[in-house]
């Protein structure tokens, strides 16, 4: 009976073992994947700093304003072609979507609309 016991104590204590490292790293790449999931926000586009490759965007209601970067792979849809097109833009309403690496939100997309009146 002793040995039985000692079987099986050994036999969980080594599935543990094998199991645990292999479970632990599941939730490591789901969060990869999260982490490069698109994300979208619609607001007012309140500042863009072109040296810094920055666009600022208040959100809806008492939302902060929040910063995104953009790069030349950025695409923008609507009345301005490009980025540094949107710095006379100010008030437009914009639909940015984007990625967060990290602590920073990276836009592939920035739709714009005319400006509010």
């Amino acid at each position: 009976m002793r040995n039985v016991l000692t079987l099986a104590a050994a036999t969980i204590v080594t599935l543990l073992l094998v199991v645990m490292p292999v479970a632990s790293q599941a939730p490591q790449a789901e969060k990869s994947q999260a982490g490069q999931a698109e994300k979208s926000l619609s607001g007012t586009l309140t500042k863009v700093d072109a040296q810094k490759k920055v666009i600022t965007v208040k959100g809806p209601g008492n939302q902060p304003e929040m910063n995104f970067t953009y790069d030349d792979k950025t695409q923008i849809t609507g009345g301005e072609k490009t980025v540094q097109g949107l710095s006379a833009k100010s008030g437009a309403t914009v639909k940015v979507t984007y990625r967060e690496q990290g602590v920073d939100r990276i836009a592939s997309r920035i739709d714009v609309s005319d400006a509010k009146k």
